[in-house]
Order: C-alpha cells, then structure tokens, then sequence
C-alpha cells in the first residue's frame, strides 16, 4: 500500500511562522507529547501591521487570528522521530484534500464557517512505512506528522488528544 497523508479535522493551525514546535518523550511519568504555537480562526485581534499597498496608510490595523499553545497528549507505545530542515510534501507527497490555489479569503471564510481549519499542520499517514518497519498496523496504531517552520515532526502513537495548553505569544 502507498503511503498518503490525510488532514486531521482540528478548529486550530500550527503557526506556519513561529510554531515553536516541541516534542517532549520521555521514560517517566510525564505524559509524552507534542506542543506548538497554533491560529484559532474563531478568535481575532487587532494587530497593528506596515501595509505593503500603497494605496493603504501605514500602519494599518487588521485582525488577525488569534495564537494559543496547543498540547497533543500521546497515548501509551509512542515511537517519535524529528525531521529537520525536511518537508512534509517532499517526504510524503502532495496532501489529500488541499487546494493551493485557494485564495486567502477563500479559505479564511471556509474555516470561520466549518469552525474546521482545511490546512491545519498536522495529519495521518494511512499505510505508512515507518508503521511497517515498526510491526505495528492501523487501526490500533496511528501515524502522526506535525509541520513547523524548520521541519516536522512525526509520531507513532496508540491514540492522541489536543487540548489548549496556554495562551500564544503576544500579538502587539
């Protein structure tokens, strides 16, 4: 079977600028996880921005989706991998589902209105090779890629669930 990435259904995005992504595992009691700076599209603020249109005055205020951490706890039988200077698409193929030639507003509007980001960061990998070479199969077993600025990171994990960890960085 091919591998294919799928987009996970999240209401949040892995900040494509500054997703601080952090990939915490360990032998202790400490659940394993994955955390990142992530947009929600359902909250905005106000930023003041240069305006790269001259016909606008500088600066301008726009609004702006609002930043949250978000922590993706793994459940038990994690095996975790980070990827460096990689990119998804060129490791796993174009994305099921996406259409780059959207534009901004489009998809904008589509997440306001599904409350469902169409791009969100992170997805599944369905009959992945790394499951494979692990001896481990869907669907007890799932394969995670979670995209950032510098790399991405991918986990093996028995199930996994998000939860809003904090507030993002300051907007201003």
């Amino acid at each position: 079977m091919k591998q294919q990435i799928e987009i996970v259904r999240v209401p949040w995005m892995i900040s494509p600028s500054m997703p601080l992504l952090r990939l915490s595992v360990g032998e202790d009691d400490i659940e394993d996880s994955v955390s990142f700076y992530a947009w929600f599209a359902e909250r905005t603020s106000h930023v003041t921005k240069p305006s790269f249109d001259p016909s606008q005055p500088c600066p301008q205020r726009v609004e702006e989706p609002d930043y949250g951490m978000v922590r993706v706890a793994l459940s038990k039988g994690v095996w975790a991998r980070y990827q460096y200077d990689r990119d998804v698409d060129e490791d796993f193929g174009p994305v099921e589902g996406f259409d780059i030639a959207r534009s901004r507003e489009t998809y904008r509007q589509e997440w306001l209105t599904s409350g469902i980001c169409p791009h969100p960061g992170v997805y599944v990998v369905r009959g992945s090779a790394w499951m494979r070479e692990l001896g481990v199969s869907e669907p007890k077993y799932t394969h995670l890629v979670f995209r950032g600025h510098e790399g991405y990171v991918e986990v093996v994990a028995r199930g996994w669930s998000w939860t809003e960890a904090g507030p993002g960085p300051s907007a201003s």
